[in-house]
């Protein structure tokens, strides 16, 4: 679990660098968001080297760090389930988003969540990392918290969309539910 938590603070390392991307959602000429994702120098720097590094693996190298973006960026999960509760509870107002028992219940789902997210972190490094003896574990690992990034800067880019899109009062309603308040009643009831 010292590995998972770990690499979470290098994970927060690495978003503070990542924040200033730019994740531009505009509609295509079908209609569907076309988002966008540019990555700032540095970064993207550290990609190309990664992409130069993953040219001179072996077939079955590169299979196995492919199936490694796509289970690393599925752990992106959790973030986003706490960035959809947040914004289905916006669109249940004010008074209801600043009770202080709605305060709570959403601390709780969002530490559960991340409690979650260290969980499958920690999973992912003992099932995956013993099988890397051919690449630089940091470069890999740098390569993998950029991928996550992406996945979320894009999610909630298309949280937002959704959330522009969707019926308010159904919104409040899955935020409720989510938050286990039956019926819609207040967290004090």
């Amino acid at each position: 679990m010292n590995r998972a938590l770990l690499f979470f603070c290098a994970f927060l390392a690495f978003s503070l660098f990542l924040v200033p991307s730019i994740a531009e959602a505009k509609k295509n000429q079908s209609g569907q968001p076309d988002i966008k994702v540019k990555l700032p120098k540095e970064l993207q720097d550290k990609e190309d080297a990664f992409e130069k590094a993953r040219k001179k693996l072996n077939r079955e190298q590169k299979k196995l760090i492919e199936e490694m973006e796509v289970n690393f960026v599925s752990t992106v999960d959790p973030d986003l389930q706490i960035l959809k509760l947040a914004s289905n509870l916006e669109a249940c107002g004010t008074d209801f988003v600043n009770d202080p028992k709605i305060i709570e219940k959403f601390n709780n789902f969002r530490a559960k969540s991340n409690e979650r997210q260290v969980i499958i972190w920690g999973t992912f490094d003992q099932k995956y990392y013993p099988q890397v003896d051919f690449m630089d574990h940091k470069m890999l690992r740098e390569h993998l918290v950029i991928k996550f990034k992406i996945a979320m800067n894009v999610g909630a880019q298309m949280i937002k969309i959704q959330a522009g899109q969707f019926d308010k009062e159904q919104q409040c309603e899955n935020a409720k539910a989510t938050l286990g308040l039956e019926d819609g009643a207040q967290a004090d009831e």
